[in-house]
């Protein structure tokens, strides 16, 4: 009883189409998706939510995961000739505020168009060879040369962060769209295993190009064959 409309379709299209300019699709195939999404909307899904007091259970259940490490900002400049890192790192010592020009100028890895800049880092983010050197690095010193199998690295840290519990309202909108997430596959799975119970399934092996090789609940026992490795044909 659900029906989906031209403009449905379009938008559809449209919005897919954005993404992926490649796509051709079969307007009569987005009209059946529609629907489908509809009707999961209006009856499996119909009412899910997550509240502010499941959210705050859960932070409290799993305080050990939003316990941030120390963090630094770090900044570094890559050439492959350590000759010419030695001669920046003896300029860098003198007048350390120029570590994002040299990373500019002279700096082969990806970050060198935003002055070396890599980010913020924890623990066991890094190569064991760089983190022993990184986080024993005061903020603004200019660390030793570092060899790696991608050439030879300066290091330059920016701040530091003390370890630190994340605060439930900064991981408030990723606690409610990870507990939502399991809330619609639960309600999905619900929802399936009702059709299976509910609606008679036959598979006419004649009209299929591959072959099952495995038993599929609600199957009838004369009509289980089995699925190959690959993956069926999505919808088959």
């Amino acid at each position: 009883g659900v029906q989906v409309d031209d403009a449905d379709v379009a938008a559809y299209l449209s919005e897919i189409q954005a993404r992926r300019q490649d796509r051709e699709l079969d307007r009569e195939m987005v009209r059946n998706s529609l629907r489908v999404q509809k009707y999961l909307l209006a009856g499996a899904y119909r009412d899910i939510d997550v509240s502010d007091r499941e959210i705050s259970r859960y932070y409290e259940a799993h305080l050990k995961d939003y316990q941030k490490s120390e963090e630094i900002e770090l900044f570094q400049i890559m050439t492959q000739d350590r000759e010419k890192l030695l001669g920046i790192r003896s300029e860098l010592l003198r007048q350390p505020a120029r570590f994002a020009e040299f990373a500019r100028s002279d700096s082969i890895a990806p970050e060198a168009g935003n002055g070396g800049a890599m980010g913020l880092f924890e623990k066991g983010m890094l190569p064991q060879e760089m983190e022993g050197v990184v986080f024993s690095l005061s903020v603004n010193e200019i660390s030793p040369i570092v060899e790696s199998p991608y050439g030879f690295h300066l290091f330059k840290i920016a701040r530091k962060r003390k370890s630190r519990m994340q605060r439930l309202e900064a991981v408030k909108d990723e606690i409610k769209s990870k507990l939502l997430s399991a809330k619609l596959t639960a309600a999905y799975d619900e929802f399936l295993q009702g059709l299976k119970a509910e609606v008679p399934v036959r598979v006419h092996r004649e009209n299929l190009y591959f072959s099952y090789v495995k038993s599929e609940p609600g199957v009838s026992e004369n009509e289980n064959q089995s699925l190959p490795d690959s993956d069926p044909v999505p919808g088959a």
